[in-house]
């Protein structure tokens, strides 16, 4: 146990002194993914046919988003627990990074599965979509949203309504449970629902907890007089 302490501390370490580095990192990341889009974008339309290949990396895409959104949430849960895993801290540092590439992992799974196949004339485009794509379109907008606020500038601007609008998270996982589990029942579906359930108890824990505290407060503040 005390080794794996000291390799989260070591991790941790690294990311916290390392944070321009690191962002460069996410920066890099960042222009691969919007290439990749670029690219599949053009090689579709172009092509007007179902490019399987890319088809399949668009759904790739879509795990993988699950998978990030899964991480992103991780650490509010574990401290609304009042657990600490100190290596998760390093998701908390990174956590605007993270969520740009979550959106632009999401983006890439729409644009590679319909957008870009729907642009092509390849898929017909309807303007009432089937329940389980209006749920994933419906949270990709929202996950749009909390994109183009991930700075400093919107933050300042915004003000208490910006932590509002970046609860969404919170409502973006249930929209994601929907989106999956309307497809099929499968080990992502699990996945995003056992995410979306443990976060929506953590919180009420979260109001238990805190209405016990103030109760307790209470009860000392008369207790005193």
């Amino acid at each position: 146990m005390d080794k794996i302490n000291q390799l989260q501390n070591y991790l941790f370490m690294i990311a916290a002194q390392n944070g321009k580095i690191i962002k460069n990192l996410f920066f890099i990341l960042y222009i691969i993914l919007v290439l990749i889009l670029l690219f599949s974008g053009y090689k579709i339309i172009s092509a007007h046919a179902l490019d399987s290949s890319l088809y399949s990396l668009g759904k790739k895409f879509g795990e993988l988003t699950l998978l990030l959104l899964g991480l992103v949430v991780t650490p509010g849960i574990l401290g609304r627990f009042g657990i600490e895993i100190k290596i998760t801290r390093i998701v908390t540092v990174y956590r605007r990074q993270f969520g740009i590439i979550t959106f632009l992992t999401a983006l890439l799974h729409f644009s590679l599965v319909r957008m870009f196949n729907w642009l092509g004339g390849i898929l017909p485009f309807s303007p009432f979509p089937i329940t389980f794509e209006a749920y994933g379109t419906l949270a990709l907008s929202l996950m749009f949203l909390l994109f183009v606020t991930s700075n400093d500038f919107s933050k300042k601007t915004l003000g208490k309504l910006w932590k509002v609008m970046h609860r969404f998270i919170y409502l973006i996982l249930w929209l994601l449970v929907l989106h999956v589990g309307l497809q099929k029942i499968g080990v992502w579906t699990l996945f995003i629902f056992g995410a979306a359930i443990v976060e929506t108890f953590s919180w009420i824990i979260y109001f238990i907890r805190k209405k016990g505290l103030a109760t307790s407060s209470e009860a000392q503040s008369t207790n005193s007089k």
